[in-house]
């Protein structure tokens, strides 16, 4: 995903979730993906229901 600057609300932290249509995933952590900071790689869990 596209990154956002450190402190940003836009960028994703840990505990958060991502959406994808109706699949839920949790965000275990957050890595920059390139020496640019351009994109994140997000390590992710997916929930299901209970």
């Amino acid at each position: 995903m596209r990154a956002a600057p450190e402190g940003s609300s836009a960028r994703p932290r840990p505990g958060q979730r991502l959406r994808h249509g109706t699949r839920l995933f949790r965000i275990l952590s957050v890595a920059l993906r390139d020496p640019q900071g351009r994109f994140l790689t997000c390590t992710c869990e997916e929930e299901t229901a209970p």
